[in-house]
């Protein structure tokens, strides 16, 4: 059975933290910088996930690795929300959301690790999402605010 999730969402949840990262309200909680590694690290998985997608067939294992990216994306997404809402109430302070960003790169760390296991080859589709390369930066575009 086919995941159709992380390419369907991989895209939004880039975009989201690009925006949420030039926010000042994640500079005054002290994220900023666990933020920034989840996007980079978003961007590393978004390059293979076609890849993926087309193996997972014919492989359990890069199945179960898309499963693992699944989880890492609803989990990025959450945070996403959580900051958000968060800002939206005034709360202030960062009520453990670092140590959740943290939680969230430390599991994409092993997602990455399982991901070289694969030999899956870098390709780009993702809605939303364009590639960094060493001579062309960009960042995704954006139309939607942060809020």
């Amino acid at each position: 059975m086919a995941l159709m999730v992380p390419t369907a969402i991989i895209g939004v949840v880039i975009k989201r933290l690009s925006n949420l990262v030039e926010e000042e309200v994640v500079m005054l909680w002290g994220v900023q910088d666990d933020l920034k590694k989840l996007k980079k690290k978003l961007e590393t998985m978004a390059e293979v996930l076609e890849d993926a997608e087309e193996k997972e067939f014919q492989d359990k294992a890069i199945h179960r690795w898309l499963e693992g990216v699944r989880d890492a994306m609803y989990d990025a997404e959450d945070i996403v929300d959580d900051c958000i809402v968060m800002h939206k109430l005034n709360l202030g302070k960062k009520h453990k959301i670092g140590k959740r960003i943290k939680a969230v790169n430390s599991k994409i760390d092993g997602v990455h690790e399982e991901r070289l296991k694969h030999s899956l080859v870098p390709t780009v589709r993702v809605q939303g999402f364009v590639p960094q390369t060493a001579s062309h930066k960009q960042r995704p575009e954006t139309s939607e605010e942060f809020i």
